[in-house]
């Protein structure tokens, strides 16, 4: 069984035009779902440092959650499908919706 340690979250840029993203990283494994919260601005890093058992794939999703419904619902600011090959320093970005976010992380055989 293959391990996925998530390193770090980048924030390069927000989704919100005016002050932080609340972000919600999901990661889905065969255990089921982590999540992480961080309310996080452009320049910062978010250390998570987790290590996560999976088989085949780990599917990680990244959200800035705001009121959740109308007049402003969460954003969606991507999703990586990680394999279970391993790597080392590997990155994943979440660039939907005017975001720019880097996921740092490795895959352990």
């Amino acid at each position: 069984m293959a391990s996925l340690f998530i390193k770090s979250l980048t924030c390069n840029e927000t989704e919100d035009t005016f002050g932080s993203d609340e972000c919600l990283l999901e990661v889905f494994t065969n255990a089921g779902r982590k999540t992480y919260r961080e309310t996080m601005n452009n320049g910062e890093v978010f250390e998570i440092n987790d290590e996560l058992p999976f088989t085949v794939r780990a599917k990680v999703k990244l959200w800035d959650l705001d009121l959740g419904r109308w007049p402003d619902y969460n954003d969606h600011l991507g999703t990586v499908v990680i394999r279970n090959t391993p790597v080392q320093n590997s990155t994943a970005s979440f660039t939907l919706d005017g975001a720019d976010y880097v996921l740092t992380y490795d895959v352990k055989p």
